[in-house]
């Protein structure tokens, strides 16, 4: 919200260490232009007492949950795509991110690769985000991390989530049937001989999922 047309062309982070110290002239904001190597990892953690990953990378956000927990850390999950989104809280002994998802247990590389297959996005490219979607996200994933922080109202954890899915918010889990579809599309396609393949499965999981919806419209 604080990244408007005036301040295009400047660093994301910048601005809102702005907008941060005009809230809280005392607050102190350490601003790093770069995302730290996933060897680094581990001493970025060990200052931190909750974790947000908001960044625009899945893979890397992967490898953000996956340090947090191996550091004993609680993480927020907002994820925010298209007019859809998912907030949730992450703690070690919390159900983990891939497995909630279905993401296999690959390194950056490998987790790049399959971020960009069907199996997670339906169409040929990420889904634009909505103003209206991220806000709403962002302003959730920050009720929940007041929740963790103060230890006052129990908190929405992993397996449970919040989901925004046609403009509507509910508080439920996250999809069997998306994790297991995304598990069993990469142990298919997700070598060598498969991946050529995957142009076909595009096709197929969305007939797959429209074949659903209609399903759950009608007993509705």
């Amino acid at each position: 919200p604080c990244c408007l047309a005036d301040v295009l062309g400047r660093s994301k982070v910048s601005v809102i260490a702005e907008v941060l110290k005009s809230i809280n002239p005392e607050i102190s904001v350490d601003v790093s232009r770069t995302l730290p190597p996933p060897a680094a990892l581990d001493s970025w953690m060990s200052r931190a007492d909750i974790v947000i990953p908001a960044v625009d990378d899945l893979a890397y956000s992967v490898l953000l949950f996956r340090a947090a927990r191996q550091n004993g850390k609680t993480a927020v999950l907002c994820m925010p795509s298209g007019v859809m989104g998912w907030v949730s809280v992450f703690t070690p002994e919390s159900r983990t991110l891939e497995d909630c998802f279905g993401i296999p247990d690959l390194d950056y590389e490998g987790l790049t690769d399959v971020v960009r297959t069907p199996e997670f996005f339906r169409g040929e490219r990420p889904l634009a985000q909505i103003c209206a979607v991220a806000w709403l996200a962002a302003s959730l994933a920050a009720l929940e991390t007041l929740k963790v922080v103060s230890g006052k109202w129990p908190f929405v954890c992993a397996p449970r989530c919040w989901s925004i899915q046609e403009a509507d918010v509910s508080l439920t889990r996250f999809s069997r049937l998306a994790r297991y579809h995304r598990k069993l599309g990469w142990l298919i396609f997700g070598g060598r001989r498969g991946r050529p393949l995957h142009r076909w499965t595009g096709l197929f999981w969305s007939r797959f999922f429209r074949y659903w919806q209609e399903r759950q419209r009608r007993a509705d």
